[in-house]
């Protein structure tokens, strides 16, 4: 709490209130019930990636479950650091026990991450060199390295002191991996990219409703913007990617008030409105029971 306070402080001591009040009160409707329309999609494609995973684990398991776990977990993003809430999702699908579930919700976060970092190269390499590109391909290669062969990634683990009981369980995992299928892998990075292009499309379209179009160069820098929502820093990743983006866009043309207004509209939209419906079938399934 202290730290998500602090980044905020941070990021909100330096802008225009007044100028970004005027933005937001000003903005077109229409272009920014397109943006809302891009969150019904986003919210509907997410769940797939979900439960292709969960049903190499439990076959008949339907969309329905799978889209209801997902909203539980983005729900308790909204109080928790980073992406820690989404393994919440677990308790929300009958027949799955802790331990998978937790594995499958990382090999699905994991999913994510490595498609959001393959996103994020263009934009290191101009920002940061081929340093920071190098560093970016690595992380996407590890990622993908992780999901396909984890068994065979982590096995050097099983050789530190007190971690050689770690091998029947990464044998496990060697197993559920092959369950899923490395197809079933490959279709989920595949949505991970397709989802954030679509974020990203959302981001574009709140700007142009606060009256700001972005060039090319912004829309190179967008995945960076996005890859900064995953750092596990701050309650519900808040101020984290208002900094990222008040460092990176104005530098695109995008004032730094434009930039924190349309970070934190696309927030609204993609993580604190799924998430309030989650709380909402959190609170109604308790009521039922």
């Amino acid at each position: 709490m202290a730290l998500t306070f602090g980044v905020l402080t941070l990021v909100l001591r330096g802008l225009d209130f007044a100028r970004m009040r005027s933005l937001v009160a000003s903005m077109d409707l229409a272009m920014f019930a397109i943006a809302v329309a891009y969150t019904v999609v986003i919210s509907s494609l997410r769940p797939l990636r979900w439960l292709w995973l969960l049903r190499g684990v439990l076959p008949r398991t339907s969309y329905g479950v799978a889209l209801r776990s997902s909203l539980l977990g983005t729900g308790a993003r909204l109080v928790l650091p980073g992406k820690v809430g989404e393994f919440a999702r677990v308790v929300a699908v009958d027949g799955l026990k802790p331990l998978p579930g937790v594995g499958l919700t990382a090999l699905d976060l994991l999913l994510e991450a490595t498609a959001a970092f393959a996103l994020a190269i263009p934009g290191a390499l101009i920002l940061g060199g081929s340093l920071a590109a190098t560093a970016a391909l690595f992380l996407t290669a590890t990622g993908a390295l992780v999901l396909f062969y984890p068994h065979r990634v982590l096995i050097p683990l099983t050789r530190l002191p007190g971690l050689s009981s770690l091998r029947d369980r990464l044998d496990g995992i060697g197993q559920v991996i092959d369950s899923i299928g490395h197809r079933t892998l490959w279709k989920g990075l595949g949505l991970g990219v397709v989802t954030n292009l679509i974020r990203f499309a959302q981001l574009y379209v709140i700007l142009v409703a606060l009256g700001t179009v972005p060039n090319a160069a912004a829309l190179i820098f967008f995945p960076l913007v996005g890859l900064a929502d995953g750092f596990p820093l701050t309650v519900g990743g808040l101020g984290v990617r208002e900094w990222v983006s008040v460092q990176i866009l104005p530098a695109c043309g995008i004032a730094p008030e434009a930039a924190v207004a349309a970070v934190i509209l696309a927030f609204a939209l993609t993580t604190l409105l799924p998430g309030v419906v989650g709380w909402w079938l959190m609170v109604r399934g308790r009521h039922r029971t």
